[in-house]
């Protein structure tokens, strides 16, 4: 079965206001891939992307472990499709902790993006 493609917001969701990424985010992510195309949405493809470089690099130097030697790609799209998962700091299904979001049980917990 083909994985479902899963859109994050960087502000609020995968990034803290002060440029750090949400805690356990990478860690989640790891898991998370195993179920989902994971992207990230910002309307500034170009800055969402160097974040991502920039910060997963900080974590594997941190001692954060890839599963497969990789580290989790990303797609990075300015906004999610009509119809998609999507994941935004507004949700109430987002907690602040990636932790007690378990990627397997994601599916009936999102909301549809418009």
């Amino acid at each position: 079965m083909p994985k479902e493609q899963l859109y994050l917001d960087l502000e609020g969701v995968a990034r803290n206001a002060d440029g750090s990424p949400t805690p356990g985010f990478f860690w989640w992510a790891e898991d998370a891939k195993e179920h989902f195309h994971l992207n990230i949405v910002h309307p500034d493809r170009t800055e969402a992307h160097e974040w991502l470089i920039r910060c997963r690099k900080d974590w594997k130097d941190a001692g954060g472990s890839t599963k497969g030697g990789w580290l989790t790609e990303f797609g990075v799209v300015t906004a999610a499709p009509a119809g998609s998962l999507h994941i935004t700091k507004d949700d109430m299904v987002f907690p602040g902790q990636w932790s007690l979001m378990p990627p397997e049980k994601l599916t009936s917990k999102i909301r549809r993006a418009s």
